[in-house]
């Protein structure tokens, strides 16, 4: 998993920054524009898994494994039904949502929210797997999602059709891991589950409650993740070029803290429920993840200017004075996506609270920014520092206020 997380890190920043050289300023910044917006849809596509994950431990747990795969099953179609509606519908108005986002071309955006639309398909599919600890299968999954996207995202970019095929490479990707997992699932689905201690099976109720509180926090996360994207693209159009450069790099780290948590989510949610806790995967996440974390932040503190100059080129690094900055910001971000995803699979729905109070300053100190590159980088080291310190003290204390009782 380890292996995988981080090629599929590379690969997802490796195509921006391939990508970077073959669009304009402008359409590169349009690109991160997408990017972002693929992602607030996919984080509520993420809230899937939560619930998958926690509905399929539960029922394993009690030895009632053969319940799973059909019901995986009927939510499988019923959520394709909702999100091809969705697709259509935003096609009916993608002139205008296109120009809300200040983006060149409507075509790309009706794109992305598809491969976002397939990333919630793929997230039924992904939940059984990761609640199987079907690890090897998941971490397979991940390498067609990250190698297909590398292909075709660069493909279609270098081949003449700019910011739409750049998009389109995104919903290739996501197609062919909906392909690949479905595989998957049929070749975990013969594999015997051995129970475990009894417990409290979850009800309709409890579903929904894991689903909405899932899809709330990663929605949160994922506004949190990018506000300042969206905020500076609105506000000053100019300058998401050289914005976009730092802030592709910087979040690299937020791909490799989704990734990581593919494994602490199912570990989580499985100890829990049998009275324990998972502190000893959230220490070897924290750990695996501050390799590229230290190694990024020495780059962007020492040498920044000379690292955009190579990875993006020197008309992309106009924003360096900030580059710094903003990795130390989604350094906290990343800490705070892992202990979110141990909230969420311990079913602990407070952290919802925490992260609306953090969006919502967030998008109000970078509005108040003006679409300055330095000052929005400010704002989000100091909301992203905010939020990880308070998130880690209220998950210390409710680490403690609940002994292992397993």
């Amino acid at each position: 998993m380890a292996v995988a997380s981080a090629i599929a890190t590379l690969a997802n920043v490796g195509v921006t920054l391939v990508v970077a050289r073959s669009l304009t300023t402008r359409g590169y910044g349009a690109f991160v524009e997408l990017i972002a917006v693929f992602l607030v849809l996919s984080m509520p596509g993420s809230a899937i898994q939560v619930g998958v994950i926690r509905r399929v431990a539960a029922w394993e747990s009690a030895g009632l494994d053969e319940l799973v795969v059909p019901w995986v099953n009927r939510w499988y179609v019923r959520l394709l039904v909702v999100v091809t509606a969705g697709v259509i519908a935003t096609a009916a108005v993608q002139a205008w949502a296109a120009k809300q986002l200040s983006l060149p071309g409507s075509a790309s955006l009706v794109v992305m929210v598809a491969a976002g639309a397939a990333w919630g398909v793929l997230s039924v599919d992904r939940g059984l797997i990761q609640a199987r600890r079907s690890y090897p299968l998941l971490a397979g999954n991940l390498l067609v999602e990250g190698i297909t996207k590398t292909i075709a995202v660069i493909g279609l970019a270098a081949a003449g059709f700019g910011v739409a095929g750049a998009a389109g490479g995104v919903l290739v990707a996501e197609v062919a891991a909906v392909l690949h997992a479905r595989y998957a699932v049929y070749r975990t689905a013969s594999q015997p589950i051995a129970p475990g201690p009894p417990v409290d099976l979850p009800t309709r109720r409890h579903l929904a409650g894991d689903v909405a509180s899932a899809l709330s926090a990663l929605a949160l996360l994922a506004v949190l993740q990018n506000f300042d994207v969206v905020v500076l693209g609105r506000e000053a159009p100019q300058n998401t070029g050289t914005y976009a450069a730092i802030s592709v790099a910087a979040k690299s780290l937020a791909f490799a803290a989704v990734a990581l948590s593919l494994y602490l989510l199912p570990e989580a949610a499985i100890r829990h429920r049998r009275g324990g806790h998972a502190l000893r995967p959230l220490v070897t996440t924290l750990t695996l993840l501050s390799v590229p974390a230290g190694g990024l932040l020495l780059l962007a503190l020492a040498v920044p200017r000379q690292t955009l100059d190579v990875v993006f080129g020197p008309r992309l690094a106009g924003a360096a004075g900030s580059f710094g900055t903003l990795v130390i910001a989604m350094v906290c971000f990343a800490v705070t996506v892992v202990l979110t995803n141990y909230l969420l699979g311990a079913g602990w729905r407070w952290v919802v609270g925490t992260l609306v109070i953090a969006a919502g300053i967030g998008s109000w100190l970078a509005a108040r920014a003006g679409g300055a590159i330095a000052a929005t980088a400010r704002v989000d080291l100091e909301v992203q520092v905010g939020l990880a310190v308070v998130l880690a003290v209220l998950f210390a204390a409710a680490v403690l206020r609940r002994p292992e009782t397993a």
